[in-house]
């Protein structure tokens, strides 16, 4: 091992606990072993911790190995622990093998003990290492759970190929209108007006433009101006991309209208007639109502 080893050792026999270490130190594997003789020394020296795994004979005077492995997996349960016997029949060692016990070695078989504290060691630090992943994975997921839904700005994720729409957070449903069950058996074309004439029908290629403003329409009808980001992500097996949507459908319409008052302004300075200013009022008016009548439109839905 690359490291000195904890062993707690719980065996009534100190000469062959003596020849455990020996075996050891032969084969190369640095390791503090601590003996046990009984129940109390034992319990004792476990309380303290710090082990990396428990070596225990299956008979002791008054207390077993099978007993002091239910200690052992109460506090510690993934502590290997290696049961020795030097008579221990096929079912007693299934048994201990599906009471906890990471292996089961015979005193006439000392030999495997260096191997067996290796490979219990090995599968224990394995396990640990996946167990941090699987908990990084459940932290990543809540971390993922409250940008995504807890986002007040609609989200979805849409498959790259497909532009299927694979998920969507509540903001999404509550600003477009449609049920999260809507929204998954849509794609991303239908969620764009049908016709635009700045970009006309949706392709494939659209999907690489970031940051655009993009005309969709709400559940009502309505059409709506939304600026669109996002950055592609592996979602359940497929290359897909996440999606942050901000509606700027107000904010377009003010620009709008501050535009149509700055070039009446300039129209009446530059006309000459009272029905030439006339026509530009009424040119001005209709842009106006047309605006305030689509924004109307929108927000009272």
């Amino acid at each position: 091992m690359k490291r000195l080893l904890r062993i707690l050792h719980l065996e009534d026999e100190p000469d062959f606990a003596e020849l455990v270490r020996t075996l050891f130190a032969q084969d190369g594997l640095e390791a503090d072993t601590k003996r046990a003789g009984n129940r109390e020394e034992f319990e004792k020296a476990l309380e303290a911790g710090g082990y990396d795994l428990i070596i225990s004979d299956y008979h002791l005077p008054k207390f077993t190995g099978v007993e002091a492995m239910a200690i052992v997996k109460k506090k510690f349960p993934n502590l290997p622990f290696i049961l020795v016997s030097g008579t221990i029949g096929e079912q007693a060692a299934i048994e201990s093998l599906k009471a906890g016990a990471t292996d089961y070695i015979l005193k006439q078989k000392r030999e495997r003990l260096p191997s067996a504290v290796r490979r219990a060691v090995a599968e224990a630090g394995e396990r640990a290492r996946r167990e941090a992943a699987e908990e990084d994975l459940r932290r990543s997921e809540k971390q993922y759970r409250l940008l995504f839904q807890g986002n007040p700005h609609p989200m979805w994720v849409f498959d790259l190929e497909t532009l299927a729409i694979l998920e969507v957070n509540e903001a999404a449903t509550q600003h477009y209108g449609y049920t999260r069950d809507e929204f998954l058996r849509m794609t991303l074309g239908d969620l764009r007006v049908d016709e635009d004439s700045r970009r006309g029908p949706i392709l494939s290629a659209d999907i690489k433009a970031q940051g655009l403003v993009w005309k969709h329409r709400h559940k009502n009808g309505a059409e709506m101006d939304m600026e669109v980001i996002w950055s592609p992500i592996a979602f359940r097996g497929k290359l897909a991309a996440l999606t942050l949507a901000t509606d700027v459908t107000i904010r377009r319409r003010v620009t709008q209208r501050n535009s149509v008052f700055g070039r009446l302004s300039h129209n009446l300075s530059a006309a000459t007639t009272a029905s030439e200013a006339a026509m530009f009022i009424c040119d001005a008016a209709d842009e106006l109502f047309h605006w305030d009548d689509f924004a109307l439109e929108l927000y009272s839905a």
